[in-house]
């Protein structure tokens, strides 16, 4: 989670895989320094606009109380949210330098609108931060599970 200048980046990454012909659309790659609190306002926002079916997120203790927290107040506002933790066991470089294979044989569209993602891309893995190319690995693994609906990850 972003706080102030220095930190982390907040990503959230929507996907849409095509199940006729297999390819992953990056809809949005929302990649901004935020509180947690502005996360889960923007979250809901995309849950309105995109009818998300799975909005998955990596399993860890912050990550759950955010999603406890995300789903009360998608309640309170009557907005559907579905959330579903992610176990990543492999090594995140190797996860993200595997999307290399799905963008060379054009199974990943992105939008010229990502710069932020495209830069965290083309930077990786020596680049300061890799959030993006992450949560990107992640909403690809969801989508896969679920072609044909619009999935997203934080």
């Amino acid at each position: 989670m972003g706080k102030g200048r220095g930190g982390d980046y907040s990503a959230i990454i929507i996907v849409a895989k095509d199940k006729r012909d297999g390819v992953h659309y990056v809809i949005a790659a929302d990649i901004a320094r935020r509180t947690p609190d502005q996360t889960i306002e923007k979250i809901i926002d995309y849950c309105r606009i995109y009818h998300i079916a799975i909005f998955a997120f990596e399993k860890n203790q912050f990550q759950q109380v955010m999603l406890d927290n995300l789903t009360r107040r998608a309640q309170q506002a009557d907005v559907p949210f579905h959330g579903r933790p992610i176990n990543s066991q492999t090594n995140k470089q190797a996860r993200i330098a595997g999307l290399e294979t799905l963008v060379t044989q054009g199974l990943i569209a992105f939008s010229r609108r990502h710069q932020i993602l495209l830069e965290q891309l083309r930077q990786f893995p020596l680049g300061k931060h890799d959030d993006g190319p992450d949560a990107l690995e992640m909403a690809i693994q969801a989508a896969r599970y679920n072609p044909g609906r619009v999935v997203g990850f934080i």
